[in-house]
């Protein structure tokens, strides 16, 4: 929660610092900003920044202009919303370019620095750089069990790990495939049903046995 509302007030400080650059001077230069990671959360992004642009820019930083705001969504991959079916991403890829984000595919950031991002060898300015990627644990951490290339624990169908039945594995931290053999996406609906379920299981042999018998219990999520 800290970290959302962080994030809501860097925002509107960008629009801020704009809006009285344009009143003082009468010029502005462009409101940028720049999301890393085309998954559910940076589409989501893209699409909400947007909308803050065209609702909120006008009736509260009347200076401002809507063809001043740019919004670049980047993805290292060769489509957005990977988990998807691929029809659902070319869908959500053209929703995208209709509202006015740019969508770089195939471009890996490989620098962010204070007043943008390099995308390989291209400079891109940016008033604010949202990171919406995946993040990839330390392997160190979990040496004796199979991880997948983002460092994603892989998980049997009931989220526990193959070497221990009570060590369990949920949300971003789990590579917990569905009933079609394809990863469950790293989304909150999907670690909350995790969460729901994992609870449930230590809730039933919580009831079954004695304190005394309870077998030694780890959940791991992010």
């Amino acid at each position: 929660m800290a970290d959302a509302v962080y994030l809501r007030e860097r925002i509107l400080l960008a629009f801020e610092e704009a809006e009285r650059q344009r009143a003082d001077t009468g010029t502005q230069s462009r409101l940028s900003f720049v999301i890393v990671g085309g998954g559910p959360t940076g589409v989501e992004l893209a699409g909400a920044l947007l909308d803050i642009g065209r609702k909120t820019m006008r009736p509260d930083y009347p200076h401002l202009r809507v063809e001043d705001l740019s919004i670049t969504l980047v993805e290292a991959g060769s489509r957005i919303l990977s988990e998807l079916d691929p029809k659902l991403s070319a869908r959500a890829l053209a929703a995208l370019h209709r509202m006015g984000v740019t969508v770089e595919l195939n471009t890996p950031v490989t620098a962010v620095c204070a007043g943008g991002v390099m995308l390989g060898d291209e400079w891109i300015a940016s008033t604010n750089v949202l990171w919406a990627a995946a993040q990839r644990p330390h392997r160190s951490y979990v040496p004796l069990v199979d991880q997948d290339l983002s460092g994603r624990i892989k998980v049997q169908p009931d989220l526990t790990i193959p070497q221990d039945p009570w060590i369990f594995v949920i949300g971003d931290a789990a590579h917990c495939l569905d009933r079609n053999g394809t990863p469950v996406p790293g989304i909150a609906p999907v670690a909350i049903s995790e969460g729901r379920y994992v609870a449930t299981l230590i809730n039933e042999d919580f009831h079954q046995h004695t304190v005394y018998h309870l077998p030694t219990t780890a959940v791991v999520g992010s």
